[in-house]
């Protein structure tokens, strides 16, 4: 993928274009960050590197939905946000100041 980097660093795994983190995993969460470039291209490369979450769009607005369970029956969407953050383990969402407090400011 042209211009996305991979980095694993002490647990974390983070997912860089154009040099900005736009999804990390640790544990048991993983968290998006459009950093305010809400491209097409963006949202296809968070989409790319994981299969637990769908970042979407309507209408200009951003979604993300939980895709994990099995039988569709717990498919949850939410209003994208940047760092926002998931329990893997339940494809709920974390509070508001997960991203900051798990991977830092970026």
């Amino acid at each position: 993928m042209k211009n996305t980097e991979i980095f694993n660093n002490n647990g974390t795994t983070t997912i860089k274009f154009h040099g900005s983190i736009i999804a990390a995993w640790k544990g048991d969460i993983v968290g998006f960050n459009s950093q305010r470039f809400r491209t097409v291209t963006t949202k296809r490369r968070m989409n790319q590197v994981q299969n637990m979450f769908c970042v979407r769009q309507r209408k200009s607005v951003w979604y993300i939905t939980n895709i994990m369970p099995d039988d569709f029956s717990d498919w949850k969407e939410y209003p994208f946000q940047d760092g926002i953050c998931f329990n893997i383990k339940t494809g709920k969402p974390l509070p508001a100041n997960t991203w900051v407090e798990v991977f830092g400011k970026e």
